[in-house]
């Protein structure tokens, strides 16, 4: 369990993560997992974050569940549920040297890919929804991220921000608590992990709180920014950690 300034810090990056997700339903992972893998193991970490995200999200579907289009998302489901227990193996046998410089690089890559709004190719393709569902969910479930492949495709689908957002929590919900349950039958998901929710449980409440009022006045694209750079910073802070130190 974290204490003193580590624990500050955890509590400060949930807390924007909280109301990053919260705002637009995705983007936690990438905020909070380069900062807590500083301070905790990989496995931990990615357990820590895959919870609070889900609590999150739930909040997010009672707020926006009137918005949620299942034919948008259908295809991005069965892949995403498809691709739990790859990434439950890949998390439960990986080196976590290996994993933490994994993470961190696919949060740079998908950092740039968020912060330049790139177009996927063959989004509207039959199907393409399963691949992408598949390969977000296999990286959100071994290295907690990978959401901002299934936020591009989904916006390809044009719909508005609320549908977007609405489909994104519904996606990810699905796919995170199918995932907390492979977790816990294979033990990463034990007491002192009950506890790190139990604590930051109240922090990421407020942040989903902040979020519902700041949306309304702060540009979504200023969110996105704050998170690339955030994600950025504590990438390379990992990268150097592992290579060089």
């Amino acid at each position: 369990m974290l204490t003193g300034i580590e624990l500050i810090i955890s509590l400060v990056i949930v807390f924007f993560g909280s109301i990053t997700a919260g705002a637009v339903a995705f983007g936690m992972g990438l905020v909070i997992a380069p900062v807590l893998l500083l301070f905790l193991p990989p496995q931990t970490a990615v357990v820590l974050v895959k919870t609070l995200n889900a609590i999150v999200l739930l909040m997010v579907l009672i707020q926006a569940r009137n918005n949620i289009r299942l034919h948008v998302i259908k295809w991005m489901v069965l892949g995403g549920v498809i691709a739990v227990p790859v990434g439950v193996f890949i998390l439960s046998y990986g080196d976590p040297g290996v994993l933490k410089i994994i993470i961190s690089v696919l949060v740079l890559l998908l950092a740039i890919l968020t912060f330049f709004e790139v177009s996927l190719p063959f989004a509207n393709r039959k199907h393409t929804g399963l691949v992408v569902g598949f390969l977000t969910s296999m990286s959100n479930t071994a290295f907690s991220v990978g959401g901002p492949l299934a936020v591009l495709y989904i916006i390809d689908q044009k719909g508005d921000d609320n549908m977007i957002r609405a489909n994104l929590a519904l996606y990810f919900f699905i796919t995170y608590i199918f995932a907390l349950f492979l977790y816990s039958i294979v033990g990463i998901v034990d007491i002192q992990m009950i506890k790190n929710t139990l604590i930051y449980f109240p922090i990421a409440l407020i942040g989903f709180i902040c979020a519902l009022f700041m949306k309304k006045f702060i540009n979504k694209n200023t969110f996105r920014l704050i998170a690339v750079i955030v994600s950025i910073i504590g990438s390379v802070s990992i990268l150097f950690t592992e290579l060089f130190l």
